[in-house]
């Protein structure tokens, strides 16, 4: 009996032994997907700008030789460095050398300083990118932009957005989704013109589109 007994804690502690090497295992794996998102993110280049509404707009570009998914987080702080709050916004399927443009919607409306992180990771969606074709017009209302669809497949999203300027300084910013947009096909925008926090016009004389997304996913 006593060798039984013995014989089943030795089993034990080599299933507890494994079960800590399996764990061992699972924690290197995560931390090759940890540095591969740091090298990511590495090479994402962010700017951020603030327009008359108050709220902040990122521009982040993907210097990166794939795709990426964003996660941007901003943090709010008052004039004597108190902390305020934070906003997260996110872009998926950023293709390799492009930019995008994303509103940071719940920006506090009265704060002094801000610090901006942005994380990268591997994108799981098919980027269209270089199969959208872009044209854009003002039409004295609004800024009309169509997104041709050249690929040979269903897009499922394209997302743009237009930052407005007056005398080269960031005045306003609109953006639009459209979905499932077949070969062949357009998506078709019309983009306000910017407002202030009372919602009154605001005068600009330049304007510039971004396609924030254009993007597939792979599971379909």
């Amino acid at each position: 009996m006593k060798k039984k007994i013995l014989l089943l804690c030795l089993v034990a502690m080599m299933l507890f032994v494994t079960g800590c090497g399996n764990k061992g295992g699972s924690v290197s794996g995560g931390n090759e997907v940890h540095k591969e998102n740091e090298k990511l993110t590495d090479k994402i280049k962010t700017e951020a700008i603030q327009i008359p509404s108050g709220k902040l707009v990122v521009i982040s570009k993907n210097e990166n030789k794939v795709g990426v998914d964003l996660n941007i987080e901003v943090e709010f702080y008052d004039e004597n460095k108190a902390f305020l709050g934070s906003a997260e916004e996110y872009s998926f399927g950023l293709a390799a050398g492009r930019e995008t443009a994303i509103e940071i919607y719940d920006t506090p409306e009265n704060f002094a300083t801000y610090e901006v992180f942005t994380d990268a990771t591997k994108t799981y969606s098919a980027t269209f990118f270089d199969k959208v074709e872009l044209t854009h017009s003002n039409n004295g209302e609004n800024i009309i932009v169509q997104a041709k669809n050249n690929a040979d497949v269903v897009i499922d999203t394209i997302r743009v957005a237009v930052i407005y300027y007056k005398d080269g300084q960031p005045v306003g910013y609109e953006y639009d989704i459209e979905t499932d947009i077949k070969a062949g096909r357009n998506a078709n925008f019309e983009l306000y013109y910017p407002e202030d926090k009372n919602y009154r016009d605001i005068p600009f004389d330049t304007y510039k589109v971004y396609l924030n997304s254009a993007e597939s996913y792979l599971n379909d």
